[in-house]
């Protein structure tokens, strides 16, 4: 079938499918506007989807280990993209234009200047929190990033996400910080 489940059917990873379609290998982890064009005149829709589909699939991946809230986000529309497009919603050329889209608003949400990636993904998960928005505006949250990565940075030992202790000092991080804006 010409459809996206049938992987590894047409080809067995990205590496053959560039090969197969005799294109320039990209930097994978930009997913660089000539390249994404390059895609969109692709003669065979169906390999630019599944193409478009894996190389959002491993950006997002590579995102999620520093940003989970973003990465999660993006799955959710990379896969609501697909089931309209297994379900015949949408045709090869309208999922290859989201997919697209979807690129490129991956490629745009990068930390704005003067965040780490870490401090982004801090920021990302503060800005969820509509009340502490509501209640410290976007500044204040941004300060509030920068100043929780720092105090993470500072305490390395830190390995929240196991130890109950360590959360403790996390929060109690958290508190002071909160204070303090």
């Amino acid at each position: 079938s010409s459809h996206m489940g049938a992987k590894g059917v047409l080809v067995e990873g990205v590496q053959d499918l560039y090969r197969t379609l005799g294109l320039e290998k990209p930097d994978i982890s930009v997913l660089d506007e000539s390249f994404l064009q390059q895609i969109s005149e692709m003669a065979t829709k169906n390999l630019a989807a599944e193409l478009l589909q894996r190389l959002i699939e491993d950006e997002v991946k590579a995102r999620s280990r520093k940003n989970v809230v973003q990465a999660k986000e993006f799955t959710k529309k990379l896969e609501e993209a697909i089931n309209k497009y297994r379900n015949r919603a949408l045709t090869t050329v309208q999922v290859i234009e989201e997919l697209i889209q979807l690129a490129r608003e991956i490629n745009e949400a990068k930390p704005p200047e003067g965040l780490t990636d870490e401090e982004f993904a801090f920021y990302q998960a503060l800005v969820q929190n509509e009340s502490a928005v509501r209640e410290l505006g976007h500044p204040a949250l941004r300060a509030l990033a920068h100043d929780l990565t720092d105090e993470l940075r500072k305490s390395a030992t830190i390995n929240w996400q196991t130890r109950k202790s360590a959360r403790a000092e996390m929060m109690a991080m958290i508190t002071v910080s909160l204070a303090r804006h």
